[in-house]
C-alpha cells in the first residue's frame, strides 16, 4: 500500500484492446489492478450447475490473466459478496478510483449504485464508461424526449446519429504498461463455486464472413449464415464499435440491424425496467400458453420440416 492504485472492474467487457473503462483507468496516472468479481447473488440463480456461460467466463478469465501476466501484471478475480470484495480490495490496496463500463441491467444498476455511495464514503470516485453499446439511454429518443417502443423508427434515428465519433475506439491496449506490477494471482476454481465445466462448444468470433450474405442465409438451418456471436457480445469479448464498424461498411446491412435489434432493447429495459420478467405490453402476460407435448409430437409428424427446424432454431 506504499502507492494510491486504480482499480478496474471488469464485468461485460473481458477484453483489454478497446475498452472504454479500461483505456480511462489506465490514463489515470496510477496503476491499474484489473478486478473480476463472481457474484453469488447471480451465480446462485444458476440451476444447471454447468452452465456454459460460467464456463465461458472462466476460460476467458484464464486468457485475460495470461495476458496481463505477460505485462507483468495479473487478474484479481474474486468470489465473494459485492460488498465483501469491496471491503477486501480497499483494505489490500490504497485505492485511488474504481473504473468499470455501464451495466444496464436492473440488479447491475442498483448494485452500481450501492458502490458508488459505500466508495464515497471512503472518499474512493466509482467512474462508470459507455462500452456496451453505440448508443444508450437517452441518446436515440424521439424528437418530445420520449423512448421509442417501435424499432423501425428508433432504427432510423440510431442510423441518422452514427459518426465516426461514435465508432472511434479506445486504444486501451497501447497503456498496458501503466498496469500495477504485482505476482501471479490464484483463480478460484470452478468447483470451489459449486460449478463443473461445461461440455459445449463455444463459437469463435468469426462473423465477416457471414456479413453480406446475412440476409440470404440467415434463415436456412443447414447453412452456417449467422454469426453465432451473442455469447461474445453478452461478455464484451468483442468490441461494438468494431462491429458496427464491419457492419455500416458492408454492402448489405441486414446484420447492422441486428445490432441495432440489440441496442433498442437495450434502450427498452432501461426505460421499461419491468420487461426482465414481464410482457412489454402487460396484456401479454395474460395470455394462456399450452404446453401439450402430443401435439407437439403430432404436428412435427404431420408437418416433418417442424422436426428438423426446431433443433437448429435453439442453436
Amino acid at each position: 500500500m506504499d502507492t494510491k492504485t486504480t482499480i478496474f472492474w471488469f464485468r461485460r467487457d473481458l477484453r483489454l484492446d478497446d475498452n472504454a473503462g479500461l483505456y480511462h483507468a489506465l490514463k489515470s496516472g496510477n496503476p491499474v489492478l484489473c478486478l473480476f468479481i463472481f457474484d453469488p447473488a447471480i451465480l446462485n440463480e444458476l440451476v444447471n450447475k454447468a452452465d456454459t456461460r460460467v464456463t465461458f467466463i472462466y476460460d476467458t478469465l484464464t486468457a485475460l490473466q495470461k495476458e496481463l501476466e505477460e505485462h507483468g501484471s495479473s487478474l484479481l478475480v474474486l468470489y465473494d459478496e459485492i460488498e465483501t470484495a469491496r471491503r477486501k480490495v480497499l483494505k489490500d490496496h490504497d485505492v485511488s478510483a474504481v473504473y468499470t463500463n455501464h451495466d444496464y441491467e436492473p440488479y447491475a444498476k442498483t448494485r452500481d449504485e450501492q458502490v458508488k455511495m459505500l466508495l464515497g464514503k471512503r472518499g474512493v470516485e466509482l467512474k462508470t464508461y459507455k462500452d456496451q453499446v453505440i448508443f444508450e439511454r437517452d441518446e436515440v429518443i424521439k424528437d418530445d424526449g420520449k423512448p421509442y417502443t417501435v424499432f423501425t423508427p428508433y432504427s432510423r434515428k440510431w442510423k441518422q446519429h452514427l459518426n465516426d465519433f461514435y465508432l472511434r475506439t479506445y486504444p486501451s491496449e497501447k497503456y498496458l504498461s501503466h498496469l500495477l506490477k504485482i505476482e501471479h494471482l490464484p483463480i478460484p476454481t470452478l468447483k470451489s463455486m459449486g460449478f463443473e465445466r461445461s461440455k459445449q462448444e463455444i463459437p469463435g468470433k468469426n462473423y465477416k464472413n457471414i456479413i453480406d450474405d446475412y440476409a440470404e442465409k440467415r434463415d436456412y438451418p443447414a447453412i452456417q449464415g449467422t454469426s453465432h456471436i451473442g455469447i461474445h457480445l453478452r461478455f464484451g469479448t468483442v468490441s461494438i464499435r468494431k462491429l458496427a464498424t464491419d457492419a455500416n461498411n458492408a454492402i448489405e446491412k441486414t446484420w447492422l440491424n441486428e445490432l441495432i435489434w440489440r441496442e433498442f432493447y437495450m434502450m427498452i429495459l432501461h426505460h421499461f425496467p419491468r420487461t426482465k420478467n414481464q410482457a412489454f405490453r402487460p396484456e401479454y402476460d395474460r395470455v394462456q400458453w399450452v404446453n401439450n407435448e402430443a401435439d407437439f409430437d403430432a404436428g412435427a409428424r404431420a408437418k416433418p420440416a417442424i422436426h428438423w427446424l426446431m433443433p437448429a432454431c435453439a442453436n
